[in-house]
């Protein structure tokens, strides 16, 4: 884990990171006002994004070592 004095701890590993994004969300409290939930669909959009983003790129890996 990487600690900084500034921000959130953050692993190493980015799935690792997304597995504690997704449970910040989820532990989140229930939107109740339009900025809450525009923050959370934001919020979502984003690990979402994250999630696509690592699969290819654990993919991308994966063809490279079978090329090897």
């Amino acid at each position: 884990i990487i600690v900084d004095d500034e921000a959130l701890p953050r692993f190493t590993r980015a799935s690792q990171n997304i597995a504690a994004a997704a449970a910040l969300l989820h532990g989140l409290l229930e939107a109740v006002t339009p900025e809450d939930h525009w923050a959370h669909r934001e919020i979502r959009t984003l690990l979402e994004h994250a999630v696509a983003q690592q699969a290819e790129s654990s993919l991308s890996w994966r063809h490279e070592l079978d090329a090897s």
